[in-house]
């Protein structure tokens, strides 16, 4: 797609001269759809996903992340 731009003396004709530009440039356009193949990319998290299931200190860590977060949340409350 070509860059539309509108130059005038003043602000008001330069808006007007671009107007003129997009309208000429519409009434020739042609909107149509393409179906575009997304790329078939692994998803990196999938690689340690569960790997911390059997874990005996996984229920303390998440704990631990919940109360650093309430933590967090009291301190942007009290702002």
């Amino acid at each position: 797609m070509l860059p539309c731009q509108g130059l005038g003396n003043t602000e008001t004709e330069a808006i007007e001269k671009l107007s003129q530009s997009l309208q000429t440039r519409l009434e020739t356009a042609k909107i149509v759809t393409l179906e575009i193949e997304a790329p078939k990319v692994e998803n990196p998290w999938l690689k340690i996903a569960g790997k911390y299931k059997d874990d005996p200190q996984f229920d303390e860590m998440l704990e631990y992340i919940q109360e650093y977060r309430r933590e967090l949340d009291a301190g942007n409350e009290a702002r």
